[in-house]
């Protein structure tokens, strides 16, 4: 008991001094805990980024074990392991909106780097569809759009036998189909 009263009195005496102990708010982990229990657990990121509190409070508390007067203290804060590694990973791979970053590993973003230029590509030859005299007469709207994650063009009801491609959707009217060519 006189121990823990001592260890009390060091905290006291940094908040005292004006010395920012550094614990971060932090909601309780042990749900997230349970959820890794079992062996190649997995867990969503949100999850993984809520452990960032908590590790940035270990490397806050971990800087005071230097300090004269906490003896007690430094002497606990000795055994704490901050794993800043983990934490900093998990700061580069994960947004704050819970989706991966690009820096999450070079391979994920030369994928994304490549998506894109497919994307700017398909975009880039449906244009050209929309632009093409040919077809003029037969497409309803001159834009591309999305029908169930695929881009399209508006393309009229009673020409669509003239743009080879997957009808994905038909307007309310029946007057356009959204076409993938």
């Amino acid at each position: 008991v006189i121990k823990r009263l001592n260890l009390i009195t060091e905290c006291r005496k940094l908040l005292s001094e004006g010395i920012s102990i550094g614990i971060e708010h932090f909601e309780d982990l042990s749900h997230i805990f349970r959820l890794l229990r079992p062996e190649e657990s997995v867990i969503e990121p949100m999850q993984l980024r809520s452990f960032i509190p908590v590790l940035n409070s270990a490397i806050n508390l971990k800087k005071l074990k230097n300090e004269k007067s906490i003896h007690l203290l430094s002497e606990l804060l000795s055994c704490l392991i901050t794993h800043k590694e983990i934490k900093d990973e998990i700061e580069i791979s994960i947004e704050d909106d819970g989706s991966i970053s690009d820096k999450a590993s070079p391979l994920l973003y030369e994928i994304r780097q490549k998506i894109k230029a497919l994307d700017k590509k398909i975009k880039s030859v449906l244009e050209r569809m929309l632009n093409d005299k040919k077809l003029k007469p037969h497409i309803q709207d001159f834009y591309i759009t999305e029908r169930n994650g695929r881009r399209v063009i508006p393309v009229k009801a009673n020409s669509k036998g003239h743009i080879k491609g997957v009808i994905h959707d038909i307007s309310n009217t029946s007057e356009t189909v959204f076409v993938e060519p």
